[in-house]
């Protein structure tokens, strides 16, 4: 079983090298802040919590150090998402 939490172990297949320990990739700041700049680039709009892309930049330099380490202690737990219904022809 693949275990998201384990730490920089690496294993070889087929010469390819696979890391372990996604979510620390994930959660790596200069990852996290190339996603972010793509949004910026991209225009992205707001979520769920109305929070602009610019609202984002101030609230993760305040808050995304605690929120990293929350999500990597299992406690961090998000907001529900919104579900929009959107009609089909076909039903």
């Amino acid at each position: 079983m693949f275990n998201i939490f384990s730490t920089s172990e690496e294993e070889s297949n087929d010469g390819k090298r696979y890391t372990i320990n996604l979510l620390e990739e994930i959660l790596d700041r200069s990852n996290m802040n190339r996603a972010y700049i793509r949004v910026k680039g991209n225009k992205g709009k707001h979520g769920i919590d109305r929070m602009t892309v610019d609202e984002l930049q101030t609230f993760l330099e305040e808050n995304g150090d605690q929120i990293r380490k929350d999500i990597m202690e299992g406690t961090y737990s998000p907001k529900p998402v919104r579900r929009v219904e959107i009609p089909k022809p076909d039903g």
